[in-house]
């Protein structure tokens, strides 16, 4: 993968990922796409309140939208991934 986020952008996305009610919908998004009436109703709360998460959540590039609905932007994720790879793994002990 040669996309690199910054530690800038890592501190983002580890920040939306550190409220429950955003790290819930990434979980069941990761499950199924689904409209953001349908993710209100499955999570039980008001639009606005979805809404804004999601908001945070696309801002930080960790949600995206499909055909389907509202999904988790796969690449967000893998530059995450890649990024504490790099950081956290690749000292030799």
């Amino acid at each position: 993968m040669n996309s690199r986020i910054t530690p800038q952008e890592a501190d983002q996305m580890f920040k939306a990922l550190a409220q429950p009610t955003r790290r819930r919908i990434m979980e069941t998004l990761g499950m199924q796409h689904m409209s953001l009436m349908s993710l209100c109703e499955y999570a039980g709360v008001s639009q606005g309140t979805v809404s804004y998460h999601c908001a945070i959540l696309r801002e930080a590039r960790l949600l995206g939208t499909s055909g389907r609905g509202l999904c988790v932007d796969t690449t967000g994720i893998a530059e995450l991934t890649h990024y504490m790879d790099r950081a956290f793994l690749s000292t030799t002990w």
